[in-house]
């Protein structure tokens, strides 16, 4: 290895950029190579005890060589590559404050133009966060850190793919791993996983909210049934039971959608949040999400803060017509669509309007 720093040292301090590259061609090379024979460990062993900005600029061309669990677990996807540093007990922890599904506006910012299944792809995000310096590359496994049954989900189609992309995305999930690490999250959403729901809305109480927003059916009972769905996956940050009527719940939701105001959403979280106090939960907000960078794609930008988009939606919604019918015209996926209004609902003056 005394060789290999030496070597590499001298092409480092001689001569422009050029002819840096081109005497460490040699070096990274050979690392390509064991990449694709053993593991990211091996590699960072046989770098030794080189500098950090040495082992940086010698394994920044390794990326795309190794599987993707290994690419977040050792940071390759980002400027500073390093080993495994992060304990099992504080990956345990970051687990307390990660939903089961990826939070609404990381999910939309991290959306895929392929997303026809939404939720699973939602699942694979937040599992993935579990991978940047965990110890152990069993996803599977972490997976049930989320509360999550562990099977296993479309993780080649997901994170495996050598595009800018993937790697904006795993470069994304590293960040905000960091951040949890760092300063937490005011939702303990393991606990909020072992709570029973059962009992969240009454019926009546669903009754009145929906007949101020306009929202009519022929049976009340399976609406405030399906509204407790709603709310529970908003609190629990995973979904609800699973329907035994899914064609008929489809049709609600669709509805419910298009025409829940803001003030419905904000009485629906108070509803919650005497939920919560009533089990010995308190000071914790409904729902919470880190902050997304200060610098987003084009685009997403106006995606998060509403803008003209906001406006179509909204003006589709006070129509009656299906928002996710102008997914195609705004450059979204209607999963994405479904999100971004769940984030940013109408007043009732909107929708009447």
């Amino acid at each position: 290895m005394a060789g290999v720093s030496t070597y590499a040292l001298h092409a480092m301090r001689g001569g422009d950029k050029g002819d840096s590259n081109r005497l460490l061609s040699p070096i990274v090379s050979h690392l390509r190579g064991m990449a694709r024979e053993t593991t990211p460990s091996a590699i960072f062993a046989y770098l030794g005890d080189t500098s950090e900005n040495l082992r940086r600029e010698l394994t920044r061309d390794l990326d795309p060589e190794l599987a993707w669990l290994d690419r977040l677990r050792f940071y390759t996807c980002t400027n500073n590559p390093s080993r495994p540093s992060v304990t099992e007990s504080e990956i345990d922890q970051r687990a307390r404050w990660t939903p089961a599904l990826m939070w609404p506006s990381w999910s939309i910012r991290l959306s895929a133009p392929w997303d026809k299944h939404p939720e699973a792809y939602r699942r694979a995000l937040a599992s993935a966060l579990l991978l940047p310096g965990a110890p152990s590359r069993h996803i599977v496994r972490l997976r049930t850190k989320l509360g999550e049954a562990p099977k296993k989900l479309r993780w080649t189609k997901y994170f495996d793919a050598g595009d800018d992309r993937t790697r904006d995305v795993l470069r994304e999930l590293c960040s905000l791993a960091d951040l949890l690490d760092k300063n937490g999250s005011p939702i303990d959403y393991a606990r909020r996983r072992g709570i029973d729901y059962d009992g969240l809305l009454a019926q009546h109480a669903w009754q009145e909210l929906a007949s101020a927003d306009g929202i009519t059916s022929r049976s009340f009972l399976w609406d405030a049934w399906w509204a407790e769905q709603y709310l529970i996956a908003r609190v629990s940050g995973g979904v609800g039971t699973e329907s035994q009527q899914p064609g008929r719940a489809s049709q609600y939701h669709d509805q419910l959608r298009r025409r829940m105001s803001l003030e419905t959403q904000q009485a629906l979280d108070a509803v919650a949040l005497k939920f919560l106090l009533d089990r010995g939960i308190k000071g914790e907000p409904v729902l919470w999400e880190p902050a997304l960078p200060v610098s987003l794609p084009q685009g997403l930008s106006e995606v998060i803060s509403g803008g003209s988009i906001l406006d179509n939606l909204w003006a589709a919604m006070s129509q009656g017509k299906s928002i996710r019918a102008l997914a195609p015209t705004l450059g979204l996926s209607e999963s994405a669509v479904d999100l971004l209004v769940d984030l940013h609902r109408p007043s009732r003056k909107v929708l009447g309007d």
